[in-house]
């Protein structure tokens, strides 16, 4: 075996990543996705580390490991052969040279329903050179701000020290004047301000520069969350929590590491410096938005699932530890109840629902969340829809990444038609294929009202070890990982799970308040494939309340776009404070008609 890219090292494990020349510490005896974890390198582990889906495959390319496990086996089967093994079952016995698999996703773009007037809360005053003089500094300042027409109602430490540094060197002052505290946070002799606007994805990170002296968003950075590595999905996550000492604080340190890896890229692409950014606003779900804070999410994963707060919540930089400047407002965007937090709230501020006098937007993701507006009123839902339309617990399921089947259709002999991201061979299915595909089986009559595969006769459709019937998309010779692509019976059921889940909670909000699916004027979807949906197969399985197909509205990321308003536009965060008293939260596992719509929910 090759072991020419190996140092040894008697005391510890030393573990390098190619081509990237990156050395890592491990002690013998513990697994290769601790290691990875505790060095910060992100890799997908959906089950925890469980040995169960089979998602943080690496591939040893030489050295010293155990034997492949049982699940391996199952797993990986005969990629085994050329060195692919999951993370979470190998343990280390010596030195290792490995590969990762990269990353490599696409930003969501977001359709705007909404404007707001660009009228930002941070905003730069120049007072040009100020002649020293009695009695102080700060009463030289506040004098100068007067003439300018603010009555300033305090001053940062920072901004006090730089006022007095700038004016003992006879320098042009330049204040940065936060306009909702009236607070003055920094002083600086140019007039640069920049904000930073974030979605708290459960899977990936999205974050935007934005230029706050016009409004202007400059560079879009995306990454998987470094939380993957603990479980694809919050569940998960709690769950490790829940059994780890340190488990918060691991999760959090995660979480800040890819965050400030990203902020980094966007600082350094565009020429700017770290202490130039003075505005995050952050929105993302319940527990994603208790990590970002470091507090516990316990109380989420046990009855009655209560959220450690209701609302939003802005701090300084300082409590929270971004590679920005330190005196930086952070904003959370509101958490409207139970799991349904600030990515919602986004959504419901750039959607453009508040225009409309009957509207529904759901927002598809591992945790469903359903919004429904009657009048001056909003009822908000959240449903555990599972991790399935995100490729999870699907055979060849897998994220909206390069080699990732996006759309399907079949022809009169059913033989797929499909589009690859990065027009690579398909390594995989995302969440808008399965979607496609799903409905595409339905009206080929390969798929029944109950969700059961027929065999019509055709060789792609075949009997699989299990006793069960399976549709294979693409051979394996046709593929990148040298596999058949498939969709099998228990991969319908996990997705018919999952759609039941969404149709029943919007089915349950609609009977709550007597509104009859014709009468929604509009029907938002958002989330993390909801600009790549085929609208007339999402209405198909029943992923959307029958309407017109007119009245399906995809606006991506909104919980993104919702951020960016919050930040450029002082009157987008009113309105979005204002609302607040206007939501109801809709416990469905209380309502007496769920379990029912739920079972009903279940078929085609």
């Amino acid at each position: 075996m090759d072991t020419s890219c190996l140092r040894t090292n008697t005391r510890d494990v030393t573990i390098r990543i190619t081509p990237y020349g990156i050395e890592l510490k491990g002690r013998r005896g513990e697994t290769l996705l601790d290691v990875l974890r505790r060095s910060g390198i992100t890799i997908d582990a959906s089950c925890g580390g469980r040995g169960l889906c089979g998602r943080c495959r690496v591939r040893i390319l030489s050295g010293i490991a155990t034997d492949p496990t049982a699940s391996e086996e199952r797993l990986l089967g005969d990629s085994i052969r050329v060195g692919w093994r999951l993370a979470c079952q190998v343990k280390l016995e010596g030195d290792l040279c490995i590969a990762v698999p990269s990353f490599k996703g696409r930003i969501l773009d977001w359709a705007l329903q909404m404007r707001y007037p660009i009228d930002t809360a941070i905003t730069t005053i120049p007072l040009g050179m100020l002649k020293r003089g009695l009695p102080s500094d700060l009463e030289l300042l506040k004098e100068a701000l007067r003439k300018a027409g603010i009555e300033c109602k305090g001053f940062t430490l920072r901004a006090l020290g730089r006022a007095s540094q700038l004016l003992h060197e006879g320098k042009a002052i330049v204040v940065v004047y936060d306009r909702e505290s009236g607070v003055v946070i920094d002083v600086r002799e140019d007039d640069e301000c920049y904000g930073i606007a974030i979605d708290l994805g459960t899977t990936t990170l999205v974050a935007s520069l934005i230029n706050l002296r016009n409004g202007e968003v400059l560079d879009r950075a995306l990454e998987y969350n470094g939380q993957v590595t603990y479980g694809r999905d919050i569940i998960s996550r709690i769950s490790y929590v829940m059994s780890t000492a340190n488990g918060t604080k691991e999760l959090r340190k995660a979480l800040l590491q890819t965050l400030n890896n990203m902020i980094m890229r966007l600082i350094e692409r565009n020429h700017i410096q770290e202490d130039m950014v003075y505005e995050i606003a952050a929105a993302g779900n319940t527990v994603m938005s208790a990590s970002f804070l470091g507090i516990p999410p316990h109380n989420l994963g046990t009855y009655p699932f209560e959220p450690p707060f209701i609302g939003g919540l802005s701090v300084s930089n300082a409590q929270i530890g971004l590679n920005v400047n330190q005196e930086a407002r952070v904003h959370l965007l509101p958490i409207l109840g139970g799991y349904v937090g600030g990515d919602v709230a986004g959504d419901i501020l750039s959607s453009g629902m508040l225009n409309d006098y009957i509207a529904m937007l759901i927002d598809l993701g591992t945790n469903g969340e359903i919004v429904l507006k009657n009048g001056d009123k909003l009822y908000v839902a959240s449903c555990a829809a599972g991790p399935a339309f995100e490729g999870v617990g699907i055979t060849a399921g897998m994220m909206a990444t390069e080699g990732a089947i996006e759309r399907i259709k079949l022809n009169a002999d059913l033989e797929p038609e499909y589009e690859v991201i990065g027009k690579l061979r398909p390594r995989g299915i995302c969440g808008s294929g399965l979607i496609d595909l799903l409905a595409e089986l339905l009206r080929h009559g390969i798929l029944d009202s109950r969700g059961r595969l027929k065999d019509l006769g055709s060789p792609r459709i075949r009997a699989n070890a299990m006793g069960t019937f399976e549709f294979v998309v693409e051979w394996g010779r046709n593929t990148a990982t040298g596999e058949d692509i498939v969709l099998t019976q228990q991969d319908v059921r996990q997705l018919q799970l999952a759609k039941a889940a969404v149709k029943a909670a919007y089915e349950v909000l609609l009977r709550k308040t007597g509104i009859k699916p014709e009468e929604l004027q509009a029907v938002y979807v958002a989330g993390g494939f909801g600009n790549f949906l085929d609208p007339q197969n999402a209405l198909r399985i029943g992923l959307i309340p029958p309407v017109s197909l007119d009245k399906v509205k995809f606006i991506g990321n909104g919980s993104l776009a919702g951020a960016q308003m919050y930040i450029i536009s002082i009157e987008a965060r009113r309105r979005l404070h204002k609302i607040l008293k206007a939501i109801e939260h809709i416990e469905l596992n209380q309502e007496p008609d769920f379990k029912d719509a739920f079972m009903r929910a279940l078929s085609f």
